[in-house]
């Protein structure tokens, strides 16, 4: 990392991360029944394949926690979103009335696997050598891109989301809140600026303050108001859903810069000409 700050953007993201793989793998484990549903009949016995996706969740979960093995972790974890992305999630499409509740779920299994693609692509658990302070770059940069345009695509496509469903989703904002839609076009713009933001790598450090910031107050708001024994359960993976986006940013964060110009990067690179 360039600094130990980074070092610590680096390690809130893992942290997070690893959290909610392991609370994924205890939602699978807890709602087998229903999630049987969700598996093509042609995979046969689902509440196998369901046990299956709950181990490897879970085993995610730990090897981020514990900086274990994160290439491998990452590269079933990416398998096994491909797999479901293409045999599960979207059979949504099939509904048009559905389409944008697919695409939010879609969107969601693109921040997790693009969490997994940035976490692995280091391949050592240094981030600078102890002795020069020189920095660590991932072993696989074009894994930790790959993992860089999927957050972007989330945003990007929440953003549009926000923009075509403005009076849909302030229906969600509290009662009598003061320019509910203005508000919603506002989340919007600022999606799309993320997106923008990690696709090119410009204002990385920024863009994550402010998502962090917007996201949270998303949350506190909207996602965990009202909060009961019913839709307990759906409000609080929603808001293990913003932790993962949080930790992905965070992630981005320590190979990010606030301005347009990576200065320190430059200024090595000048030393070693």
């Amino acid at each position: 990392m360039k600094s130990n700050a980074d070092k610590i953007y680096y390690e809130i993201g893992r942290i997070l991360i690893g959290i909610v793989f392991i609370y994924k793998a205890i939602e699978y484990f807890a709602c087998i029944p229903s999630l049987d549903g969700e598996v093509p009949s042609y995979f046969r016995v689902p509440t196998f394949w369901v046990i299956v996706l709950g181990i490897v969740w879970a085993a995610a979960g730990i090897s981020f926690l514990f900086n274990t093995a994160r290439r491998l972790m990452a590269n079933i974890v990416t398998i096994c979103i491909i797999v479901i992305l293409i045999t599960s999630t979207a059979r949504g499409f099939d509904n048009v009335h559905d389409t944008s509740s697919t695409l939010l779920k879609f969107t969601g299994w693109f921040c997790l696997m693009g969490s997994a693609l940035m976490l692995g692509s280091y391949g050592t658990e240094k981030y600078y050598d102890p002795t020069t302070r020189d920095e660590i770059f991932p072993r696989n940069p074009s894994m930790f891109a790959i993992g860089r345009i999927l957050i972007g695509a989330f945003f990007m496509i929440a953003g549009i989301l926000h923009f075509v469903n403005a009076s849909g989703d302030a229906a969600y904002c509290l009662p009598n809140f003061p320019g509910a839609k203005f508000w919603v076009i506002f989340t919007g713009i600022c999606w799309v600026a993320a997106a923008l933001a990690y696709w090119f790598n410009l204002l990385t450090k920024l863009a994550t303050l402010g998502v962090t910031i917007l996201v949270l107050v998303i949350t506190f708001m909207i996602n965990l108001r009202g909060i009961d024994a019913v839709s307990a359960w759906h409000d609080i993976t929603k808001l293990f859903g913003n932790l993962a986006l949080i930790g992905a940013c965070f992630v981005l964060a320590s190979r990010g810069h606030w301005w347009f110009t990576n200065f320190e990067k430059k200024i090595d690179s000048d030393k070693q000409g």
